[in-house]
């Protein structure tokens, strides 16, 4: 049926031209009236500076440059570990996740050694990006596009637990 849609979000309290973003699914809404549905994903192109500025804003409990974007019960929220630990299908390994986040680890996290409050996220293809509130820092590290999985994840580690050393709690 046009016009039906399946949700709408509220932005008006972040300042975008348009306060109302509608996204119209049609008629995917009687499927999900018969099934569970779970769409994990979304996408988005941003650079390097664009990501760690987003993380750095999270770490800075929802301000940027001096403006508030977030509330910061938002970002406790975003951030707060839900559920247990589950094996990613995908990356083959338990992760931690809040909603909408993929957690770090004390021993070995996706984020390198230690890094227990580290929040963020894995984008499609070995793009990592990140906040450790233990070491205040936001970490962006976009690569060319090798998939996680590869001969280079010794490399990848290394660098993930260099980044972690060098920047001590």
């Amino acid at each position: 049926m046009p016009g039906n849609k399946l949700f709408t979000v509220d932005f008006s309290d972040l300042d975008f031209v348009n306060d109302r973003y509608e996204i119209d699914f049609g008629d995917l809404s009687e499927l999900l009236d018969k099934y569970q549905v779970v769409i994990p994903a979304g996408n988005a192109v941003a650079t390097a500076d664009d990501c760690g500025r987003f993380f750095q804003c999270l770490l800075d409990g929802g301000t940027l440059d001096g403006v508030r974007v977030f509330q910061p019960l938002t970002v406790r929220r975003a951030v707060a570990e839900v559920g247990k630990p589950e094996v990613d299908r995908l990356l083959l390994a338990p992760l931690r996740y809040s909603a909408g986040m993929m957690l770090g680890d004390r021993r070995i996290g996706l984020y390198g050694p230690d890094t227990a409050q580290a929040f963020g996220h894995l984008g499609f293809a070995n793009i990592f990006a990140w906040a450790d509130p233990q070491r205040d820092i936001s970490v962006a590290l976009l690569t060319t596009g090798k998939l996680v999985l590869g001969p280079h994840l010794p490399a990848l580690w290394s660098l993930l637990s260099r980044i972690s050393q060098h920047c001590p709690t």
